[in-house]
């Protein structure tokens, strides 16, 4: 499989969140190539997920990941079976492109 750095093709905020996300992309791959999914949360309680992880004050907590097999949607509660359906993003067709560069308007 050939891997290209999103990172040098998508302008990235500066800073550590510029890392996360690289790192979340490269993560994400690698639990594809394991059949494997992730899903990147917000909304979590930073403070309880240091203690009950036992994280250092001197460790910032900036995301959390699940990582997990992927099940039937059926195996869920019914509201959040009504949340999963296909994405309405653009087909990866027009947002990637292969070899140089072009500015696609």
């Amino acid at each position: 499989m050939n891997i290209i750095s999103l990172g040098s093709w998508v302008r990235l905020p500066s800073g550590p969140y510029s890392i996360l996300f690289e790192s979340h992309v490269f993560l994400a791959i690698e639990a594809t190539s394991r059949e494997l999914a992730t899903h990147g949360m917000q909304g979590f309680d930073y403070e309880k997920a240091r203690k009950d992880l036992e994280i250092p004050d001197s460790f910032d907590i900036m995301a959390m990941i699940a990582i997990g097999k992927k099940s039937p949607k059926e195996n869920l509660p019914l509201e959040l079976q009504n949340k999963e359906y296909p994405s309405d993003r653009k087909p990866l067709s027009e947002i990637l492109m292969e070899g140089k560069f072009r500015n696609q308007k």
